[in-house]
């Protein structure tokens, strides 16, 4: 891949001074992040959140933790309203707040007024997210394309360029999934997350997993790409419950190899105390190495009542004392796994082969060993479809041709617009989602979509650009 073509202005971290977190990210100062989840809406918000908004209180003098996060839609769509309860845990906490927005059944009209909102509540912070499957929005197996959300998914790149034209003060994020297995969906992750700082996102956070390799993979990306830009890790805590659910082997967007599986649930069957006492070990570990390979901080997600609080606070504030260096830190991480395999195949894709090496912590040009690997050609079908609709819109074709041409590759779609080249000119009804700026994180390891018919529809729009070398086009901004 060739350099990024963001430039200094595209990446300039844009905020006044009072934002707190945004200053530490601008001072390159490591921030810890505490997570907390939007309820339904089946009680009044101060009930639903009793136990986030007592914690919040707790967190008001304790200066180890930097800011908060609230999601948004995480598990239903059913839920309050992100901005109202990212207000009260600031409120509560004297703390920064990031404000997760999703584009699960997300309209134009949604995003608008929720960021409205947020703007009036003095949120400073937002990270717009597409989001994963919706509740709402079952797989229809019998016809040819999955019917579209009632309300679509609002594509994160649009919103971010949304807060850049309406609230260029607003410190806003991007999100992206390093923990991809295969080679085009690694690549669809890196180009839309590429593409999202270009449209006017200032910092990044990631899906939360465990396999270190990926985000030393993703930091060493950056740098490859020539692109600096703060960058916080999301690292879970999961509940004895949560954990004996793995047995399928992912997590929301992240897989789990069976080996790790196998690990987690080793030390939850033992008991809930030991359970969380291995994870906080892992997560004290994981963070020192987050912390070692250069990233702005962490955000540990699965905070869910005062005893995991209490944990994960002393994880944080007492780092594993062996550990000052990155040689330190890879030989404690793998002395503790014992060569857990974190990968969930054999064959798992990796951009870089020499990764977590005791000598070699930055990506060097001459040490970092850059995976050779073929992307999938395009089909035939796609190559025509590709060929006709390029030329679909010359000045020399008549207006009645253009129609007959449209109707014959797809009567319904958009992939006859003067503007669908942003896709290769392919049928975006393919997509579940409809989303046409770049994939979502939640595909399968194999590059299965989500709804688990096809393989991911951009796997094919990025067929096509790498056949026509125009994979930079899949990072161009939407500005």
């Amino acid at each position: 891949m060739k350099k990024s073509t963001l430039n200094s202005h595209q990446l300039k971290i844009r905020f006044d001074d009072d934002n707190p977190l945004a200053m530490r990210m601008r001072n390159g100062e490591f921030s810890f992040l505490l997570e907390f989840d939007t309820p339904p809406l089946d009680r009044d918000l101060e009930k639903a959140a009793a136990m986030p908004i007592f914690l919040a209180k707790r967190l008001e003098n304790v200066s180890s933790i930097n800011a908060l996060a609230v999601t948004d839609r995480l598990h239903t769509e059913d839920s309050h309203d992100p901005s109202a309860m990212a207000e009260i845990m600031g409120a509560k906490s004297g703390k920064p707040t990031v404000m997760n927005l999703s584009g699960k059944g997300s309209s134009d009209n949604r995003v608008r007024e929720l960021t409205a909102r947020a703007n009036s509540e003095g949120i400073q912070t937002i990270l717009p997210i597409t989001g994963d499957r919706s509740d709402r929005h079952p797989e229809n197996s019998a016809l040819l394309h999955n019917p579209a959300h009632p309300e679509g998914y609002h594509d994160s790149v649009e919103t971010i360029d949304h807060l850049r034209r309406h609230y260029p003060k607003t410190l806003t994020g991007a999100g992206v999934n390093p923990f991809k297995y295969n080679l085009s969906d690694q690549y669809l992750q890196y180009c839309k997350m590429l593409r999202k700082l270009a449209t006017g996102a200032a910092f990044i956070t990631t899906h939360a997993g465990w396999d270190m390799k990926k985000l030393q993979e993703l930091k060493w990306f950056l740098q490859m790409r020539e692109v600096e830009v703060p960058v916080i890790v999301r690292l879970p805590i999961l509940s004895r419950q949560r954990i004996q659910q793995l047995h399928l082997g992912f997590h929301p967007g992240v897989p789990v190899s069976r080996a790790f599986c196998a690990v987690l649930q080793r030390e939850a069957e033992l008991s809930e105390t030991q359970s969380m006492n291995a994870q906080m070990t892992r997560l004290s570990l994981q963070a020192a190495g987050c912390r070692l390979l250069g990233y702005s901080g962490v955000q540990i997600t699965g905070i869910r009542d005062e005893q995991t609080l209490d944990l994960a606070l002393k994880a944080i504030n007492n780092p594993p004392p062996h550990v000052k260096t990155y040689q330190d830190w890879v030989e404690a991480w793998e002395a503790h796994h014992s060569g857990t395999q974190f990968a969930p195949a054999n064959n798992a894709y990796y951009m870089f082969s020499n990764l977590m090496q005791p000598e070699l912590l930055d990506y060097s040009p001459e040490n970092s060993r850059f995976t050779e690997a073929g992307f999938p050609p395009p089909s035939r079908r796609d190559l025509l479809r590709r060929l006709a609709m390029k030329n679909l819109h010359r000045e020399w074709i008549p207006k009645y041709l253009r129609n007959i041409i449209g109707l014959r590759f797809c009567r319904q779609c958009q992939s006859h617009r003067a503007d669908s080249s942003a896709w290769f000119h392919l049928c975006p009804k393919a997509c579940p989602k409809r989303l046409t700026l770049g994939a979502c994180g939640s595909s399968f390891p194999d590059g299965t979509c989500e709804f688990g018919r096809d393989k991911c529809f951009h796997h094919r729009v990025l067929a096509l650009a790498a056949r026509e070398k125009m994979i930079q086009q899949l990072e161009e901004p939407v500005i």
